[in-house]
């Protein structure tokens, strides 16, 4: 699955009601290049952080993961952390509270 991140932001802009003048001075942008960013496929993070914040809307939820892929830690991991005493450590940041807890049980941690 594709992305088209432009796409979302202009659903999100048109839901708004906000002129495209007023959303081009608030996030320092021209009237035109703001029709650009409808239409580009991917955008800097610092861009998509102001559109999120003008637009009060979280666009970084739009790419989540599909986290369903976890196995059982190996033998050789297993090995590894009690001959090293070391450990792997995994940050993952979940926006679905249930998914979260699903993960920490996984894991052992809850």
């Amino acid at each position: 699955m594709s992305l088209h991140i432009g796409s979302e932001i202009k659903k999100v802009f048109d839901d708004s009601g906000m002129k495209v003048q007023a959303f081009a001075d608030k996030i320092n942008y021209s009237r035109q290049n703001v029709n650009g960013i409808f239409k580009r496929s991917s955008l800097d993070t610092d861009l998509l952080i102001k559109i999120s914040t003008v637009l009060n809307h979280d666009f970084f939820s739009h790419y989540k993961l599909d986290l369903n892929f976890f196995e059982e830690p190996s033998e050789d991991y297993k090995i590894i952390k009690k001959e090293s005493g070391y450990s792997i450590s995994v940050m993952i940041n979940v926006n679905d509270a249930k998914k979260g807890k699903e993960i920490l049980e996984l894991i052992g941690l809850k």
